[in-house]
């Protein structure tokens, strides 16, 4: 299915990107989060058009998380988004905890819809 194949495509190249300043602490560091929350944004999308559903902005997305894997993977989706917010919106960065949060649920969001991070690795450590 064409959708699924072009949001894991995204994924990666998004979570790539996410590794990349990770790991350079160089500036643009502080979009870690919200590349984290880009990145699972396009696995869940490519995950839930294989189901047939293509929810239209994040609340419909939390909701088709909770409907197809339970309110545990709607709760991480809307923790990562937040975070993501907090730099997109209110121009705070975030700190390393901040960082190891984002990764940490990306990890456990990922393991609960069963699809592998798109960066080996990366979320772990």
């Amino acid at each position: 299915m064409p959708e699924r194949a072009l949001h894991l495509a995204a994924a990666q190249g998004t979570a790539r990107l996410a590794a990349t300043l990770d790991g350079t602490r160089a500036d643009g560091s502080e979009w870690v989060p919200t590349l984290v929350f880009y990145a699972v944004i396009h696995i869940s999308e490519a995950l839930l058009a294989d189901k047939g559903v293509h929810p239209e902005g994040h609340v419909a997305r939390a909701n088709a998380l909770e409907d197809e894997w339970g309110e545990g993977a709607a709760d991480l989706f809307e923790l990562l988004r937040d975070l993501s917010e907090q730099w997109r919106y209110s121009a705070r960065p975030p700190s390393e905890a901040d960082i190891a949060a984002a990764k940490d649920w990306a990890l456990q969001l990922t393991s609960t819809i069963a699809h592998p991070w798109p960066v080996v690795g990366f979320l772990v450590g």
